[in-house]
């Protein structure tokens, strides 16, 4: 069914229309797909448990503030959403800020891994890479470190599991802080 301003639409309108259209369809065309480089702000693996990966990215600044951010990304899509190209990337905004980041890659599961489930996200690969990124925060020692995880129900189970680790963030994403270390 047409809209109404199709309807209303000239002929000539309609040939311009379709000309920008294949015009577009050309460009899409065109782009070879292993030159398009999406997450490429440098980044280093620190650790792995089988298909899961915590990326640190390398500071941008000369002196980085030192507070981590741990970006986990939905478990159905791909982590580097956040950085698809230098100008669109919140991860290379987050490092031009000072901050130190973090991110969770989940990988693509593998038939042997079907029997993982939400409790082995959140109880496993999260509880260990938070373990990671306190250990290695100078931030951390001085009690201000700090994650970022997307979403409506994973904080609200994390603060469920984790009560004595912290505030993590809440409705479509927040700050993840991590209690000062007590001395």
């Amino acid at each position: 069914m047409a809209t109404k301003a199709a309807q209303d639409a000239s002929p000539t309108q309609v040939m311009e229309l379709w000309e920008r259209l294949n015009n577009a369809r050309a460009k899409i065309a065109a782009i070879d797909p292993d030159e398009i480089e999406v997450g490429a702000t440098p980044k280093d693996e620190i650790a792995r448990d089988g298909t899961v990966t915590l990326y640190r990215y390398r500071p941008l600044v000369d002196k980085p503030l030192g507070i981590p951010v741990i970006y986990a990304y939905a478990l159905v899509g791909r982590y580097n959403v956040a950085d698809l190209s230098p100008d669109r990337s919140l991860i290379r905004r987050l490092l031009e800020q000072g901050l130190d980041v973090y991110a969770i890659d989940w990988g693509h599961p593998r038939p042997v891994d079907c029997h993982v489930g939400l409790e082995d996200y959140i109880l496993g690969y999260i509880d260990d890479f938070v373990d990671i990124v306190r250990e290695r925060s100078p931030r951390h020692r001085e009690g201000q470190p700090a994650g970022h995880l997307p979403g409506r129900h994973l904080p609200h189970h994390l603060r469920l599991a984790f009560p004595g680790k912290g505030q993590f963030g809440g409705h479509h994403g927040g700050a993840v802080r991590l209690p000062r270390q007590r001395r």
